[in-house]
Parts: C-alpha cells; sequence; structure tokens
C-alpha cells in the first residue's frame, strides 16, 4: 500500500507560548521509526514533517496529493489534537481516503478521539508492528477485530470498536533505525537554548518505558514496561548520525537513560572503544546517579544531564510518587559538578495539594543548588496519566480549556488548578520562578564566565531576553 505519514503544522508559540523563543524543533522519530519499519514489510511511504517544511495546510495537501496515497497516518499529541483533526478534515476532503490517527491522545482517549468520523482508524501504543498489521489487514479486506491494539469504527453500527492491547515490543535492536533520510536535515531542526552546545544535533531514543509511577507522566504509548537496546547498536546511530546526518551532538530522548547504570557504562565504553567525536546529553534520574557513571559519561563526551526534580517539598514529592528525595537531588547535582558536567533540573509548580508555600519552597530549592538551568513547568494533567484521574475526580479540570492549552510551559490559561490555589497564583509564581532564578546577579556571573563562543552569547542573549520579558 502507499501510505503518506504526517507530522502536522505548528509553531513554537503553539506549544510553548510565552517562552516560544526558547522552544526546540526536533525531529518526530515515532512517525521516522514507523516510516522505516513500514518500508521494510514492502509499503510504499511518504514521510512528511510540516513542522519543520512550515508547510500551509493547503501546500501539505498538495503534497500528499501528489503522492497518490491509499490511506493516511496522522500523529497527534493531546495539544496538537485539536489542530491535527482540521488539518485532517481537509485531507478527507480533498484526498478521499482513509485517515489512521496515532500517537498518546488516541492511546490514551480512543472513544473520544474516534468520535471525530475524520478518523477511520487509530494505532494505539508503540506503532511499528501494530500499523503494519493494520494496513495487511485492510488490503486483504480480512477482519479489524483480530488487530491487536487498534480502534476502528464498525462499518455496519459504526460504533467504535477497541481490540485487545498489543504486547509491547521487547526486542528493540529488533527494529531499523529511524527514516531519517525521508525528514529534512538536521540543520533545520533545533532544540531549546538550554540543551545544546554544537550544532546541527541529532536525536536517539536508546529504551522504551518506564517502571516508575510519577502521577504526572504519561506512560501510555511505551508503558511501563522498561526495554534498552544494546549499547553496539546504539553507537551504531550514533556514527550513523555523524557520519551521514552530519551531527555534532546528539540527545538522547530516553525517558530515563541511567535505569540500569552498567548499561550507562557499556555505552560509554562502546563510545571511546569508537573513538567517537561527539557531545551528547541526556535525562536521568538522580536516584540511580553515582560518581562512577558520571566520571564514565564525562569521559565518553558527555557535557549535560538533565533531572526531573519537580517540588523542594518533601511531601509534595511523596504524595506524587517520585521516588526520590531532595538529599538525593543534592547529591546528584554535587556529583555532576564535581565530574565537570553542567546540570539541568526540571521543576512543577501548581501539583496537587501546593500552597503559595510550598511553590516558594521549590524556586528556593532551585536556587540552591549549583543548576546552570531551571525549567519551571506549569502543572498539566495529560488524558493516560494518574494526574488527570485525579483532577477529574475532584472536578480540578476547566471544562472551558481546550486541549491545545494542555501546555506545561505557557500561563496564559491552565487546564488544571489544585483547589488550594487560585489560576492568578500559578501564573505569579510560574513567571517568579524564572525571574527570581535566572536575573540573580552570582547566577549571571557564573553563567558568564562559562561563554565561550559566539554561539554561547547569541544562546545566552536570546534565554535573558525571554525571562526578563516575562510579567
Amino acid at each position: 500500500m502507499r501510505i503518506s505519514l504526517i507530522s502536522p503544522p505548528s509553531t513554537l508559540d503553539d506549544f510553548f507560548g510565552e517562552l516560544s523563543a526558547t522552544g526546540s524543533l526536533q525531529q518526530p522519530l515515532g512517525l521516522a521509526y514507523l516510516s522505516s519499519y513500514l518500508k521494510q514489510g514492502g509499503e510504499i511511504v511518504q514521510l512528511i514533517d510540516a513542522a519543520a517544511l512550515r508547510l500551509t495546510v493547503p501546500k501539505l495537501v498538495t503534497d500528499v496529493k501528489s503522492f497518490h496515497p491509499d490511506i493516511i497516518g496522522i500523529s497527534a499529541t493531546t495539544p496538537s489534537y485539536l489542530s491535527t483533526a482540521k488539518v485532517a478534515e481537509k485531507l478527507k476532503e480533498e484526498i478521499g481516503v482513509p485517515i489512521i490517527i496515532g500517537g498518546a491522545h488516541v492511546t490514551s482517549l480512543p472513544f473520544e478521539t474516534m468520535s471525530d468520523p475524520v478518523f477511520d482508524y487509530g494505532v494505539m501504543g508503540e506503532g511499528e508492528l501494530t500499523a503494519f498489521e493494520l494496513l495487511e489487514t485492510i488490503e486483504a479486506g480480512k477482519d479489524l477485530s483480530n488487530v491487536k491494539g487498534i480502534t476502528y469504527r464498525d462499518k455496519t453500527s459504526d460504533e467504535v470498536r477497541i481490540t485487545p492491547s498489543r504486547e509491547y515490543i521487547k526486542n528493540l535492536d529488533s527494529l531499523p533505525f529511524p527514516d531519517r533520510d525521508s525528514l529534512p536535515p538536521l540543520s533545520v531542526y533545533h532544540p531549546s537554548q538550554s540543551s545544546y552546545r554544537r550544532l546541527p544535533l541529532g536525536t536517539i531514543i536508546s529504551s522504551r518505558g518506564c517502571p516508575h509511577h510519577c502521577i504526572f507522566c504519561d506512560r501510555s504509548v511505551f508503558g511501563n514496561l522498561y526495554r534498552e537496546r544494546s549499547s553496539p547498536n546504539i553507537v551504531d546511530e550514533m556514527e550513523l548520525l555523524i557520519s551521514k546526518h552530519h551531527a555534532r551532538e546528539i540527545r538522547f530522548w530516553d525517558d530515563t537513560f541511567n535505569l540500569h547504570p552498567i548499561r550507562v557504562l557499556q555505552i560509554c565504553k562502546e563510545i571511546q572503544d569508537r573513538k567517537l567525536d561527539i557531545e551528547w546529553s541526556c535525562v536521568a534520574r538522580v536516584a540511580n546517579m553515582s560518581q562512577e557513571v558520571l566520571h564514565a559519561m564525562k569521559k565518553a563526551g558527555c557535557w549535560q544531564v538533565d533531572y526531573g526534580v519537580e517540588s523542594g517539598n518533601p511531601e509534595i514529592l511523596k504524595s506524587i510518587h517520585k521516588g526520590i528525595t531532595m538529599d538525593l537531588v543534592r547529591r546528584a547535582v554535587h556529583f555532576s559538578r564535581r565530574n565537570g558536567l553542567r546540570v539541568r533540573a526540571f521543576f512543577m509548580l501548581g501539583l496537587p495539594g501546593e500552597t503559595e508555600e510550598t511553590m516558594q519552597q521549590t524556586i528556593d530549592f532551585a536556587k540552591s543548588l549549583d543548576l546552570d538551568v531551571a525549567v519551571f513547568h506549569i502543572t498539566t494533567p495529560l488524558p493516560g496519566t494518574e494526574l488527570f484521574k485525579i483532577a477529574k475526580e475532584r472536578g480540578e479540570l476547566s471544562q472551558e480549556v481546550a486541549w491545545d492549552k494542555y501546555l506545561m510551559f505557557s500561563a496564559e490559561e491552565l487546564p488544571y488548578v489544585t483547589k488550594t490555589l487560585t489560576k492568578e497564583l500559578v501564573q505569579e509564581y510560574s513567571r517568579k520562578a524564572y525571574r527570581e532564578f535566572y536575573l540573580r546577579p552570582r547566577y549571571i556571573l557564573g553563567q558568564v564566565t562559562r561563554i565561550r563562543t559566539k554561539e554561547d552569547v547569541s544562546r545566552y542573549a536570546k534565554a535573558f531576553t525571554t525571562v526578563r520579558n516575562l510579567d
């Protein structure tokens, strides 16, 4: 079959709101994995990243129409769902072929998503095996109810059906590398100001799934079953990014890169054995970090590590099932700095049970740590999270805020406010956090002394201006 896979049009303003100047645009690796897998199975695939190409909807329709697809696949997160549905409607109107929707939103809310008749099928969870089997079943005219992991509209009754879940892919090495050849070059993409040193930057997913149970995290697609790629397979992809796609830096997009410390040591050894000249960064968990691992990471080219801290209040940390303590945070940050790594940390404001006092504790805790970057997210309960269920049961979700406002970076409209706070207080503390952390003379002086290149000057100036303009 001929299938068009689409990452729909969007802008940084759509996802980052008033912090759009420091937002990022990355390759859609989920669709790129799917494209590779379908091609490997003999399907003819068109892969379009409309956001990176800055395509208008009419231009996107024209490009898809010229491919003459038998079916269209389109991906949507919760914030992008409404705009994706509009794009799908235009594609259906102009081209008239069935449309598959995949991604986190349909996985978490299949009935609600499929209530829009523009979507004919939904792929839930990991897409590779499910999408391939779905296409084969459609082409052969067989019974869709035998395809695991899908939702579809019954042609006879027009009712939405959901099939049993599909088992997770255990051997990730069996998957082909993402189809980057069909995407724009890495130079078109850009990370956030605080997450890179050298461009172009390539991204890698070296594992899937997370066994932890933080109530704010959406694990609907990759689940709780942790699966990892082998170190030779990972470094093979790193070499390909360097040699073929000209990456000068790599970022690992795993939920928790250091879940198994021994694996990290193996990856670092493989990088060194192959003498790769590459810098890289990752997201890690403070509870799994050690001096040995950090030392190995630094020697293998790692320059920055990101930690999810979330709160500076011990009781809040317990209530969100984070599974860490403030002492573990201090220890991980201290060890990271000792080993010469820059540190970026993520915090959340407006968590369940928060007060003005606990939000200030989070800001003060961030300031007490030796951090290079602090990111303060506004608590947003995405469908598929435990927090979404809790907020819904407590009546704390706004019925007036649409899906496209479920943004962690924007303080304009809040879909969720815990009953112990008000919308105005969360908005105030969101801006307050950035001003207090970044406009400290001591912090500014420390960052100035770390400037090495003209690119550093540009990045710092842009980030500083963004924070200063928050009102």
